[in-house]
């Protein structure tokens, strides 16, 4: 039996209708957008036109032309924080962040003076939303928030994150590579001024695709990250103003915005609701079977429902990595250890630089793949 449980690195198996959309098009589809006047350019570029405006009903925003499409969701965070920021601005993040956004700030520091406060985050991945206003300083530019811990699931409150923001005047970033696709996410309710997403994780599309939603008042202080050819303008040696296209030099990844197209779409029709319930389930199972034992620590919050389908284990008896590497050799489960790319966040957790062992469900786990799993944990345990 194999099972798969490493769904926040990247969700497998794909659904059929994402499978049978790319398969088609790499086989039938030709052309390329802005680049073409082939018939499949045409039926290409209402493909891509119809995952923006599924995009923009996913994430309540209306302005279409704003989301921009980059190869992964660290692109959309690097195009903001490179291209908005400036010298010896400061910016707000929470101390769980993930590493795409925590480099390109320490190389910002290293470069122009750049500086940033990390807000307190507790053991059980409570943010301290009291700490925001006094991190607050003249030269605050820019709040940053993950959705979701991709270390514990833990949900972070961006909803009261982006109303503060907006009471401040602060621009506020959201990384939702955890939850775009599980959990609600409404740009114009929460305050989000700028959504980076991925899209072959909860959206269930293939590797290679995200993207950035970008309130259009922002777009003049955001420098494009690549500059180059976007087959609109080509009379302009400088780079175009018109959006998408500023952000969006070079080839679109079609294949991807197909595979990103139909997973969007078989996610509204599954319901977020469903989804989350169902991945919450799965992770109650996981935490219900090993909260009290001893050989086993349990990260994050004890209250499965305040987390998407994560949960780190710290194993006190064997290895990390051991009971990792047994459970692929001997049960066929997959999932990551380490500290998966979020030293910050194991360091709120009290679980750096050991790291922990992470399992993350999709949708498409099942409840017996669980029950597998708890198994093989068990038999591993008894083995050490």
């Amino acid at each position: 039996m194999k099972v798969y449980l490493d769904n926040s690195a990247t969700s497998f198996p794909k659904p059929l209708a994402v499978e049978h959309a790319v398969t088609q098009w790499f086989r039938d589809g030709y052309g390329n957008v802005s680049r073409s006047s082939g018939s499949g350019t045409r039926q290409l570029e209402r493909l891509v036109y119809e995952t923006r405006e599924a995009l923009s009903t996913l994430f309540n925003f209306p302005d279409l032309d704003h989301i921009v499409f980059t190869k992964h969701i660290t692109e959309a965070l690097n195009i903001v924080i490179f291209g908005f920021l400036k010298a010896k601005d400061h910016v707000i993040v929470t101390g769980v962040e993930h590493n795409g956004v925590i480099r390109p700030l320490e190389a910002l520091k290293e470069r122009i003076g750049v500086t940033y406060t990390a807000l307190p985050v507790s053991s059980l991945g409570v943010v301290d939303l009291a700490a925001l206003e006094q991190a607050v300083r003249p030269n605050t530019k820019l709040i940053i928030s993950t959705h979701a811990s991709n270390v514990t699931g833990d949900v972070m409150p961006i909803e009261d994150i982006g109303k503060f923001a907006y009471d401040n005047d602060i621009v506020f970033m959201v990384d939702s590579a955890q939850t775009a696709g599980v959990l609600p996410i409404d740009m114009q309710a929460q305050h989000i001024d700028l959504l980076a997403f991925t899209g072959h994780k909860g959206l269930m599309g293939p590797q290679g695709i995200g993207g950035l939603l970008i309130r259009p008042e922002l777009v003049s202080q955001i420098k494009p990250l690549i500059y180059g050819g976007t087959g609109s303008y080509s009379e302009q040696l400088s780079q175009p103003d018109t959006m998408p296209d500023r952000y969006e030099s070079g080839t679109l990844n079609s294949l991807g915005i197909v595979g990103l197209h139909a997973g969007i779409n078989t996610i509204q029709k599954i319901g977020l609701d469903r989804v989350l319930e169902h991945e919450q389930q799965l992770i109650r199972i996981l935490q219900e079977a090993f909260q009290q034992d001893s050989r086993v620590r349990l990260i994050g919050n004890p209250d499965y429902s305040k987390r998407v389908g994560v949960l780190s284990m710290q194993f006190l008896t064997i290895d990390n990595a051991l009971v990792a590497y047994e459970l692929s050799k001997q049960f066929g489960i997959s999932t990551r250890v380490g500290l998966h790319c979020s030293p910050l966040a194991h360091q709120v957790y009290n679980t750096y630089p050991s790291g922990t062992v992470r399992f993350s469900t999709s949708f498409l786990n099942t409840v017996e793949e669980l029950h597998y799993a708890v198994a093989g944990i068990k038999e591993i345990l008894s083995q050490g």
